[in-house]
């Protein structure tokens, strides 16, 4: 089998709507399987190639009328916009795309896994829905856990620093998440799994099986569950762990107020604001 092949390439992509969702945990899940090798996270890869194809799309009419102007002789105007036609331009940014995969898919191979995968904490349906168009048997999941709990997370990190870090991440988890659990629950992208982080803790047989049939596995090691593990083991200095775990640091009475104005009608959706279900899981 040509696993090279972008058509037979069964690449596994984990999002999130923001950091601190959980990411990390099914990493090492899937990792396990000794069948995915799971990749750290590669903006070039699922961001900067996805938009710049999308991007070129977006602005196609414009770009290639200034380029046939140039073209035409026009010396008089001004012509940043003029790029070769889309039809070119997109050949090869899909070209580019499809060599890093072959890339991933020869390490993996090397370290003796038969397909790879690559995690990102962020999520956006058109780049979604590109990169499952260039490898059309890639597989998804979605990862999403309470926004307070990511949020705590995410500021003892010391990423949230003021009042409009806060509300980017807010607005980024609404938006993400609506959209990936819409698609989930359409119909229309049988391969794309949404796992809900306080369940795949707190039911771990039960959401690892879904995941593993979901990706057509033969096993996962629960035991991976064992281990808390949310950064670099180092010197703390640095903002790393020796344990290799940072606990989450309480949202404040005026942080959480501004949290259930931004999102507080998803949260109250998805059952989030239910005490019981805030306990279901560690933070992590």
């Amino acid at each position: 089998m040509a696993r090279s092949d972008p058509a037979l390439m069964e690449a596994v992509f984990i999002w999130a709507p923001v950091p601190r969702c959980g990411t990390g945990l099914l990493q090492r899940l899937v990792t396990s399987s000794r069948q995915v090798l799971v990749f750290g996270e590669d903006a070039f890869l699922v961001q900067v190639l996805p938009r710049s194809l999308l991007a070129r799309h977006d602005a196609r009419a414009e770009t290639e009328q200034a380029a046939a102007e140039l073209a035409s002789g026009n010396l008089h105007g001004w012509f940043p916009a003029a790029l070769p036609s889309f039809q070119h331009y997109s050949s090869a940014l899909a070209t580019s795309f499809h060599a890093v995969c072959a890339a991933y898919q020869a390490a993996a191979e090397k370290a003796g896994f038969g397909r790879w995968g690559s995690k990102f904490p962020a999520f956006s349906a058109r780049e979604y829905a590109l990169i499952q168009s260039l490898l059309p048997r890639s597989r998804h999941l979605f990862v999403y856990r309470h926004l307070v709990d990511a949020l705590a997370s995410i500021k003892a990190r010391k990423w949230l620093k003021t009042p409009s870090d806060l509300e980017r991440f807010c607005r980024d988890w609404v938006s993400r998440v609506g959209d990936a659990l819409e698609m989930a629950r359409s119909g229309e992208h049988p391969r794309l799994l949404a796992v809900r982080y306080e369940w795949l803790c707190s039911h771990q047989q039960r959401e690892a099986e879904a995941i593993r049939e979901f990706l057509g596995l033969e096993r996962l090691d629960l035991e991976v569950f064992a281990h808390r593990v949310n950064t670099f083991k180092g010197d703390e200095a640095r903002g790393f762990s020796r344990r290799q775990y940072i606990r989450p640091e309480p949202l404040t009475t005026g942080e959480l107020a501004r949290v259930r104005q931004l999102a507080g009608p998803l949260l109250e959706k998805l059952g989030y604001l239910k005490d019981d279900d805030r306990k279901q899981a560690p933070a992590a």
